[in-house]
């Protein structure tokens, strides 16, 4: 796929939406607690998106066909051992212990922001919190080598933002997949523990704790005269 350069008033129509993405990670964050179901996480983040941001909730409606239903609700909600795509439920109620990733696409003026968040629901475990900080830690390695001639590898040791991530998640003793995507703005690799079965479905399941991570990045030149 052709990588299209972006004019700065389109990174400033990306930057806006990826503050309102974030905006909402920041409002559903004091719900997330034990008790909590994750159908009540949904509206949280569809009347924060509707009714102050004014946007559009992308996951709304997104895929179908194929004999695939589309996805109907507002955010993915993946507890424990599911990797991504959860579909939030009344019968989910989050646990003390729990750790369970928010994924959010908000649309603004036709651009999209694309991100999600760890939340740790109680007092999480040592493996939990180890998990979530290793993650972490492998995606912020991949942001710091996207620059100008870097290159997105798709398997391991090809592409410095793959090979700088492996080594992020190996170091603890992790394995991990990459996956490049893309939903109109740009792409960037996301980091998940290595997924058995199809990526297309929802949602994906691994049979242990897994944990996700996912930002946008936008590469700039800086050019001294």
């Amino acid at each position: 796929m052709a990588i299209t350069l972006k004019t700065p008033e389109d990174i400033e129509h990306m930057r806006v939406a990826g503050r309102l993405a974030a905006e909402v990670l920041q409002v559903v964050a004091p719900y997330v607690k034990p008790g909590v179901t994750t159908a009540e996480l949904d509206r949280v983040c569809h009347d924060h998106i509707v009714n102050v941001q004014h946007a559009i909730p992308a996951n709304v409606g997104y895929g179908g066909g194929h004999g695939r239903i589309p996805f109907p609700f507002t955010v993915c909600t993946s507890v424990n051992n599911v990797i991504c795509h959860g579909m939030p439920s009344e019968g989910k109620v989050l646990k003390d212990g729990d750790t369970v990733n928010i994924d959010v696409t908000v649309i603004k003026d036709g651009w999209h922001g694309d991100t999600s968040r760890m939340y740790y629901v109680g007092t999480p475990s040592v493996m939990a919190k180890r998990l979530v900080e290793t993650t972490r830690e492998a995606m912020f390695r991949g942001i710091r080598t996207v620059k100008p001639g870097a290159t997105l590898g798709r398997h391991r040791g090809k592409g410095c933002g793959s090979r700088c991530v492996f080594a992020g998640v190996a170091r603890h003793g992790r394995s991990c997949g990459l996956a490049r995507q893309s939903r109109g703005i740009t792409a960037y690799e996301r980091v998940w523990p290595q997924i058995r079965g199809r990526r297309d479905c929802w949602p994906c399941f691994l049979g242990r704790r897994s944990r996700r991570q996912a930002q946008y990045v936008t590469v700039t030149v800086m050019m001294s005269l």
